[in-house]
């Protein structure tokens, strides 16, 4: 889309040269303007640099925002060449890797713009005639380019003021509605869905043939080229390679029982998005939300009512009877879950005896091994009938969540551009998914299927999100952005982090050479159809990625993978089940003591696990809920109700007890410059955070910090930036409402076993964990929110250098030189081959571990449920036959964290060895100065 300004009037003396672009003829030079370029971050202002140590080659350079990119000229190759702010040492040394450059001989100053630049690709420099400079703009049209960019942003916002339609809105509704009840129909127990997951019960393996053949036909859609084929076959392919992926989720739904209902579901973001598109383009963005949180809440009712509907009429309450029911009319899937069919009542209820069942083959009993397998596929049953009965209840969270989503986007009015708003929510959103799906990590101490249901829908969540942004920005508006909001450039710079792309290898890394390999095919089968004439083995968009890839620093992306992989570790296998089985074993002896001393005794082991930083809040809670529910329940107890009570009474103590710890610990650990610098106190985000929590008494943005935010890092943070301490206490008061549920959840898992009121407290049970779901995730993105306005309202104010932290602005630039000479020696192409093995090795054993444990998980350890399993219990009961080791299972478990450790080895070699190199580079040439000198 052009860019519109201002009039000649209120912007200055302007020429326009072509159309949609506009220049500056005043005198001084202050920045130019790059834009067409397929790598975003050159698509930015770079301003000039005079100073001297800005100077290159006796000429002036011009630095993007940033200072992250330069724009140099060369003497030798007379041509102005963007280059890395990194390598300006190699720059000056006149070998640096360069990113884009100028014609020969051109003058950047030249004001019909200079385009036509050259970029690197299939091994040597192409000219792009689209690639150049857009604005040259002087330092006395500064203030002109700003009032310009506000008539941009207001003619930016007129563009969507049109309402929506009532034809739109009824399509909306259709479009919500029929995959909805298609869900529930072909899925739940309210239509079709025992008998669906009872017939697809024995095709697992078909599935999977199935699944194969929709990644193989999407290859070959890639490699074709589906996007340069007429329209019509492109729709038939498309509803081909839809129809592929939904009979191999269904045929795989023994088990992952919670895919096809997912798969379905993305349906109505999907066609949203569509109708956004094709239909509601220009369309008031309050309007259109709004509207789409009407449907889908109404969705959510319509599917609700259906739901109980069928449950009164049917008599289906979740009690012994409604199991049973389920159980029964799902022998298919007990026939096909193991190598051997099994029987619920022999091999699955609590009183089965596995030493006693008759075998197939005639003998009696079942080896250790097996019993261990019975549990676990016994388990893997259990999944897919709960998952049946409360797929409604499932779709009537994710139509609750996308409706409440629309709606912050009507309620949350964000000052700027409309695209700005969008990426605001996005950070958000991302952050909230990310912190979901730590969630789901402390459910699995509770309901392995509950856990795996909200990993499935926070993964799908996430990309539901992105595909969003992209259809509400565009390229075209990625692009621009790019250039001209902060927060798009931090959000490029930390996709572009280290730190990301770590995480990217770990997560999809093995997908890197597949593409590779598509794109050579795809550019193999171009040539063939005469469609291209490069002699490039890569496509354009194959050669701009390897090309990109090519300039990464790979020992930095590969210590960070590390770190990833050892955060999981922590987080989701060793500690977490370390911690759930202490806490199993402290119910247990607290069982039968006194309910004040319980909470004594209870209030004790919070504080100190809320010291912990791997220690989620939610499993104190939970745990409180466990120990108290079970006293307050049993005979002369004081009933279920006082006891959730006195449970979030004891929690909320027990939060502000570890937040007041969290920030002593804070205080002493602020001591310390070092600890300053590593939470940035000097930094813009840090201190919006200050100012925050720093607020007196319980105003809005204060609690959802102190509330949603992450207990310890908020708590230790507040410590060290010696923030007042009964205030911060008081703003965190309100944690009731996220420890209630969490310790309602606990309470009811008490009486899940009732063989009377079971049936009730389970249903409670979810409620409770669909409560605490919302309310924490809530929590969380309101604390995202609040957080981010503050940054981009007094951002100016934050920026201000404060005498306070003049010691850790000196800490920085003393260490610089050490950064640097850590960064020079650990370049990937000087790299040698020792510490590339190093860190090659302990990246590969870190991700084989990884996959191990996210892929295998139920290879790995033994099922052990909190509130359910004891360390005494027997196998088949879910329990450890009192050895706590034995939740590793051999081999696969102990084998995966034997990788583990060895990729710790190599990983703790690789930076001693780098360290070890910085320090000699560093002496080097403190050594060489001091000769020169």
């Amino acid at each position: 889309r052009q860019r519109r300004v201002a009039s000649s009037k209120s912007v200055g003396k302007s020429k326009k040269m072509k159309e949609g672009i506009e220049v500056s003829l005043e005198e001084e030079l202050s920045a130019i303007t790059l834009n067409g370029f397929d790598k975003m971050t050159l698509n930015v202002t770079f301003r000039e640099r005079r100073d001297a140590s800005h100077i290159i080659n006796g000429v002036r350079t011009f630095w993007n925002d940033a200072n992250t990119l330069l724009i140099f000229y060369g003497t030798d190759i007379k041509r102005w060449q963007v280059a890395s702010a990194k390598d300006i040492e190699v720059i000056k040394r006149g070998n640096p890797v360069v990113h884009a450059r100028s014609p020969e001989d051109a003058d950047i100053l030249d004001p019909s713009f200079i385009m036509g630049w050259d970029i690197f690709s299939g091994g040597s420099w192409v000219a792009k005639e689209d690639c150049g400079i857009i604005r040259i703009l002087k330092g006395t049209d500064a203030e002109a380019a700003n009032a310009a960019v506000e008539v941009i942003e207001q003619e930016d916002e007129k563009e969507y003021t049109h309402p929506m339609g009532t034809g739109s809105f009824i399509l909306s509704l259709i479009v919500t509605l029929i995959p909805n009840l298609c869900c529930a129909a072909a899925f739940s127990t309210v239509g079709f869905g025992v008998m669906v997951y009872s017939l697809a019960a024995p095709m697992s393996a078909i599935g999977d043939f199935a699944v194969m053949w929709a990644g193989f036909f999407a290859s070959m859609l890639y490699i074709f080229d589906i996007g340069k084929m007429p329209a019509p076959v492109q729709a038939v392919l498309g509803v081909l390679q839809i129809i592929f992926l939904m009979v191999g989720a269904v045929l795989k739904s023994r088990k992952y029982p919670w895919t096809p209902i997912l798969f379905t579901l993305l349906f109505v973001p999907a066609m949203l998005g569509q109708i956004r598109i094709a239909l509601c383009k220009n369309t008031d963005r309050r309007s259109f939300y709004g509207a789409v949180s009407a449907v889908t809440a109404v969705s959510a009712v319509v599917v609700a009512g259906w739901y109980l509907t069928w449950i009164v009429m049917s008599n289906r309450y979740w009690d012994s009877s409604t199991t049973a029911w389920l159980i029964e009319n799902t022998q298919a899937v007990y026939d096909n879950v193991w190598e051997e069919p099994l029987n619920y009542t022999e091999h699955c209820s609590a009183d089965a005896n596995l030493d006693t069942v008759v075998t197939a083959d005639g003998s009696t009993g079942y080896g250790s091994i097996a019993q261990e397998e019975i549990v676990m596929a016994c388990a893997s049953a259990g999944t897919v009938w709960w998952m049946i009965y409360t797929c409604p209840v499932i779709i009537c969270l994710c139509n609750a969540v996308i409706s409440a989503f629309c709606f912050l986007q009507v309620w949350i009015e964000v000052k700027g551009r409309r695209a700005v708003r969008v990426l605001q929510t996005v950070a958000i959103g991302l952050a909230t998914m990310f912190m979901g799906m730590y969630f789901a990590n402390v459910v699995t101490g509770a309901s392995l299927q509950l856990s795996s249901a909200l990993m499935g829908f926070y993964v799908s969540a996430i990309c539901a999100l992105m595909v969003w942004a992209y259809l509400e920005i565009g390229a075209d508006g990625l692009h621009t952005l790019a250039g001209e909001s902060n927060l798009a450039k931090n959000l490029i710079k930390m996709w572009n982090s280290e730190i990301c792309r770590g995480g990217g290898i770990v997560a999809v890394g093995w997908l890197i050479p597949l593409f590779l390999i598509l794109t050579m095919m795809n550019q193999t089968v171009r040539r063939c159809r005469g469609t291209s004439t490069s002699k490039d083995k890569f496509t354009d968009n194959g050669r701009m990625i390897a090309d990109q890839m090519s300039e990464w620093n790979w020992s930095g992306i590969l210590k960070w993978a590390c770190y990833w992989c050892l955060f999981y570790w922590v987080m989701y296998v060793g500690f977490t089940r370390a911690v759930y089985i202490f806490l199993s074993w402290m119910n247990g002896a607290l069982a039968g003591t006194h309910i004040g001393v319980s909470c004594a005794i209870c209030f004790g082991v919070g504080f100190v696990m809320f010291l912990l930083p791997p220690v989620p809040g939610a499993s104190v809670y939970l745990f409180l809920g466990l120990v108290i529910g079970a006293q307050a329940t049993a005979e002369g107890g004081v009933g279920m109700l006082t006891g959730v009570t006195i449970a979030t009474a004891v929690g909320t103590i027990t939060k502000l007890a570890g937040c007041a710890g969290q920030y002593y610990i804070g205080v002493f650990l602020g001591q310390s410059v070092k600890v300053q610098q590593m939470i940035g106190v000097n930094t813009v985000p840090t201190r919006a955070l200050e100012k925050l929590v720093s607020q007196p008494g319980l105003k809005f943005g204060k609690v959802m910090v102190l509330v949603g935010g992450p207990d310890w890092p908020v708590s230790v943070t507040c410590g060290i930036l010696r923030v007042n301490l009964p205030q911060m206490l008081v703003g965190t008061l309100p944690i009731f409402i996220c420890a209630l549920p969490l310790c309602a959840a606990g309470a009811f898992m008490i009486k899940m076993s009732d063989p009377v009121d079971g049936g009730l407290y389970s249903l409670l049970n979810m409620v409770a964990w669909g409560v605490s779901g919302a309310v924490n995730g809530g929590t969380f993105f309101l604390c995202g929110q609040q957080w981010f306005s503050v940054i981009n309202r007094d951002k100016e104010e934050l920026s201000v250098p404060r005498p306070e932290h003049a010691a850790v602005e000196e800490l920085t630039r003393k260490e610089e030189a050490f950064v640097q000479a850590y960064k020079e020696v650990s370049r990937w192409n000087d790299l040698p081959n020792l510490h590339r093995f190093t860190i090659i090795s302990a990246t590969v054993l870190h991700i084989m571990a990884f996959g191990v444990f996210y892929m295998l998980s139920d290879s790995c350890f033994r099922p052990f449920v909190l509130g359910y399993s004891t360390i005494e219990g027997s196998y088949e009961d879910s329990g450890l036959n009192g050895d706590v080791f034995s939740v590793i299972l051999f081999p696969m478990g102990w084998g995966a964290n034997g990788l583990f450790a060895l990729a710790c080895i190599f990983q703790y070699i690789n930076g001693v060895l780098l360290t070890g190199s910085a320090k000699k580079f560093l002496a080097a040439q403190e050594a060489t100065e001091t000769v020169e000198t």
